[in-house]
């Protein structure tokens, strides 16, 4: 299915039928609205619409100008002379001048027209104003077509009162009315139409939006040759097409409409419309792929412009600083090998009694200034510069024994590859020299011992691997006499305690070699997602009957019933078998042993505590090192390498391990990397 949706020929497919859709929308749009006969502008019904008004208006006015020109000389309207008045079917109308009435309906007077749908009418009566004779008129009009379409017709006459009424007869409302509703239906379907194929069109262009320049065996944007002009062309073509040619095909099918050519206004809006529409597109999915591919700002014109404008600037910049820069390193070199002429020899020299003569000098050469700057002002120049000389070369020697200062504390804190640096040059800079050799003393000596250290290791590695071999035998031939029934009988019980103290000397030096492994670096270690709450539920189960025996309660508590950690499983499964193996021989009989497992933010915490059985006299700082026990006395069985093999494998693991001790209460803390 991703195939098909990412394919060429269902992308140009989509364009096509985009400009297609709102191409017939066009079409549908000018073909029902823009007609020389259209009588339908979205009126709610005939009576309110702009057809009827406007052929009620003309009636009315030309029947107003019909009984104008009936005036005779004297200015006396004459609707006597009226002729070819129109039939009552097509339109009705009533006149009054004065008293006397004409009409083609009967029973129709004034009010009722006025009272009816589709009538115009207008009333003029000779009237006295305020009290005084003249010729006034009191005049009203009406549009009862409710839209009010239409203006009134007044008859220029000072001599009559008339009313004249004009209302559109049955026959010729039903005829435009039916033509009214025919077109009214056939307008909202095209609407309905227009909006379907709007919405399949915009369907469309979101879809080429989401596709375009993807391919289905390849996550790369795939762009065409049009995607290589400038995007500010591109932009400039998209709105030029879609902006300039949908202004020249309004102005197109105007003219045509103005020329009474309907048809080809309304193909040529159709065409033009299609390939404004396909042009466009064209444009701004060149755009997109632009955007999607992260070319855009690439293949900016402008951007490229202000980039070499900037890299012009910036060579301008980098010449002058440059040169400035020259300039200042040759005088300051010249100065420099002044100094270091005067350094070297203070340098060489260099006592309190040195010093002294340096401060007595200063001050008599601040007093022969002072002096001569009271002769003449003209000294005063030179007592500035000479001060300032002076405390600049102060300050320097003051930040340089600052340095060593700080340089000095930082070494005595561990950091020996730390290095002072830029000391002035003379006594600061040689004492600077001394500690810095001082510094590369002291890293190398630690270097021997984490080199003797390492081979320390090593050897315990290579003896416990060589121990391995004998005291397999030992113990395979103590495990075959213990089989056989030995004379005298307390041969059998001798043969017991070999084979125990061998299978102890066994796990010492399996620990041995396993720990002096893991320090030596030559422990591999697989890194994998384990599950922390499966391991320790494993570890309780492979010791269940010595945890039975022991009286001990484990209680588990966890957040989650799956929390995975980074580590390897085979040694962090060794790890929780020796800390419960701990409290199976160290522990209180009869207490509880509490693991809590923490689901962290960044880190799982695991900790495992336990009230001891016996008194603890240790360091927390170093139980975890080699054969180092909580029992002093040593009097209990253990190696002292169970917590250090521990402390091995999570560390290894990228976590952390911590002990503390709080009265009878042990508490092991592991970190591991969520």
């Amino acid at each position: 299915m991703k195939k098909v949706i990412y394919s060429t020929p269902l992308k140009f497919t989509a364009i096509i039928l985009c400009a297609i859709a709102m191409a017939v929308s066009s079409y549908l749009i000018t073909t029902n609205f823009l007609k020389e006969d259209n009588v339908y502008l979205f009126e709610n019904s005939y009576e309110d619409s702009l057809s009827a008004g406007s052929l009620l208006n003309s009636e009315f006015v030309a029947l107003s100008r019909m009984l104008e020109n009936t005036a005779d000389e004297t200015g006396r309207l004459r609707p006597e002379k009226l002729v070819d008045m129109p039939s009552a079917d097509k339109w009705e109308y009533y006149i009054r001048v004065n008293d006397k009435e004409y009409s083609n309906v009967k029973n129709q007077g004034y009010e009722k027209f006025k009272n009816s749908d589709l009538s115009m009418g207008v009333s003029a009566d000779l009237s006295v104003g305020y009290g005084q004779t003249g010729n006034m008129k009191n005049r009203e009009g009406f549009a009862n077509n409710r839209t009010g379409y239409g203006g009134y017709y007044f008859i220029d006459s000072q001599k009559d009162s008339y009313q004249l009424c004009v209302r559109m007869g049955e026959k010729n409302k039903a005829e435009h009315s039916a033509q009214w509703e025919t077109m009214k239906t056939d307008a909202d379907n095209a609407v309905n139409a227009v909006f379907v194929f709007f919405v399949f069109a915009v369907a469309m262009l979101i879809y080429l939006l989401c596709v375009t320049g993807k391919k289905y065996d390849s996550d790369k944007i795939q762009m065409m040759l049009i995607d290589k002009m400038f995007v500010e062309i591109t932009a400039v073509l998209f709105f030029t097409i879609l902006i300039g040619g949908g202004v020249l095909t309004i102005f197109g099918a105007a003219y045509f409409i103005m020329e009474e050519n309907v048809f080809v206004a309304n193909q040529l809006s159709a065409m033009s419309i299609f390939a404004v529409v396909s042009l466009s597109l064209l444009m701004l999915l060149s755009l997109v792929r632009n955007i999607k591919n992260g070319t855009f700002l690439h293949r900016s014109m402008i951007v490229r412009m202000c980039r070499f404008l900037w890299k012009i600037i910036k060579t301008v910049i980098i010449f002058f600083w440059d040169t400035i820069i020259r300039i200042f390193k040759a005088i300051r070199r010249g100065m420099s090998e002044v100094k270091r002429a005067i350094l070297t020899v203070s340098s060489k020299n260099f006592s309190g009694r040195f010093v002294g003569i340096l401060i007595v000098m200063f001050a008599i050469a601040v007093c022969i200034l002072t002096v001569l700057t009271v002769a003449s002002p003209a000294f005063l120049i030179i007592l500035i510069i000479f001060v300032a000389i002076s405390v600049i070369f102060i300050a320097k020697r003051l930040i340089g024994f600052e340095k060593i200062r700080n340089g000095v504390e930082k070494i005595k804190d561990g950091d020996l590859n730390h290095k002072i640096e830029d000391c002035p040059e003379g006594v600061i800079g040689t004492m600077a020299d001394n500690i810095n050799s001082i510094g590369n003393g002291l890293q190398k000596s630690f270097e021997n011992e984490v080199r003797a250290e390492r081979m320390k290791s090593e050897l315990i590695t290579n003896v416990s691997h060589d121990l391995k071999t004998p005291l397999t035998s030992i113990i395979n031939y103590a495990d075959l006499l213990s089989k056989q029934t030995l004379v005298p009988y307390e041969a059998n019980d001798y043969v017991k305690i070999i084979k125990q103290k061998s299978e102890r000397l066994k796990q010492l030096t399996n620990d041995l070699f396993d720990i002096s492994k893991v320090q030596s670096g030559n422990e591999e270690f697989d890194i994998e997602d384990i599950d922390i709450c499966l391991l320790i539920n494993q570890a309780m189960a492979e010791l269940n009957e010595s945890i039975q025996q022991s009286g001990l309660i484990f209680k588990v508590s966890s957040e989650d019933k799956e929390i995975f950690v980074r580590a390897d499983g085979r040694k962090i499964s060794r790890v929780f078998e020796n800390l419960f193996v701990n409290c199976v021989k160290y522990a209180m009989k009869n207490t509880r042993v509490y693991i809590n497992i923490v689901n962290g933010t960044s880190e799982i915490v695991v900790e495992i505590k336990n009230i001891a059985g016996y008194e603890m006299d240790f360091d927390e700082t170093e139980i975890a090192e080699r054969f180092v026990r909580g029992d002093s006395a040593r009097s209990t069985e253990g190696s002292g390498l169970g917590l250090a093999i521990v402390k091995s494998y999570v560390e290894g693991c990228g976590g952390s391990v911590e002990v503390k001790k709080d009265g009878d209460l042990f508490k092991v803390i592991l970190h591991f990397v969520k």
